[in-house]
């Protein structure tokens, strides 16, 4: 969501984001921003209070704040998400996807065509068709993945507030969701158990290849 604040973020944010990453066990990642902003084509957006939890063997577990400017009639206007990304060394996803909530059928075909993909047709699934608007450029393959378990977390991590949206790559899962400068970070809690879960499902879920170019732009 978009509204206006002062250019930088208040010391109380960064409080509450140390809070969480101790929640989390995770540790400050602020180095690792640059390479977050560049690997998720994010524009001039800055990447803030990035902090990542690594385990041997396990993949990482990224978590930040995405902060976006732009200049209005009245002057600049600062728009915040919170991101949580896993990146894995072993395939998780045997195909890339995009899940947010459904929208004006132009809104969806105006993203679809923006990332080069399609929207999946769901219609032999009349629930989901209704709440969730899936963009993929192998919707064969991505229907075999929407399993009752996999659509029940996808369904509940897009219901996680304003503007939420779910990415998987091949080796990586992320979701984002619109928040204020004062929310506590520590609301994300749900969304990073459920982004864990769906890492789990989907390898199980599909087929066991994974094409490699089959990547969806993550702007």
């Amino acid at each position: 969501m978009w509204f206006r604040r002062p250019p930088s973020s208040s010391p109380a944010r960064a409080d509450r984001w140390r809070a969480f990453a101790a929640t989390l066990e995770a540790q400050p990642a602020e180095g690792a921003a640059e390479r977050l902003r560049r690997f998720l084509d994010l524009g001039d957006a800055e990447v803030r209070h990035a902090h990542v939890l690594r385990r041997s063997g396990q993949p990482s577990l990224y978590v930040f704040d995405v902060v976006r400017r732009r200049a209005g009639p009245a002057g600049e206007v600062v728009r915040w998400s919170s991101w949580v990304l896993v990146r894995s060394e072993r395939p998780i996803s045997p195909v890339s996807f995009r899940v947010a909530p459904r929208r004006e059928a132009i809104l969806e075909s105006l993203e679809a065509s923006r990332i080069g993909a399609t929207r999946v047709d769901l219609g032999s699934r009349p629930d989901l068709e209704a709440r969730l608007a899936v963009l993929a450029r192998d919707p064969t393959a991505v229907r075999a993945l929407l399993t009752p378990a996999v659509t029940e977390v996808l369904q509940r991590m897009v219901a996680a507030g304003p503007g939420t949206a779910v990415v998987a790559g091949e080796r990586h899962v992320l979701a984002h969701v619109d928040v204020t400068e004062d929310a506590d970070p520590a609301a994300l809690m749900g969304l990073v158990s459920d982004l864990l879960f769906l890492c789990t499902l989907l390898p199980i879920a599909g087929p066991a290849t994974v094409d490699p170019g089959d990547f969806l732009d993550l702007g």
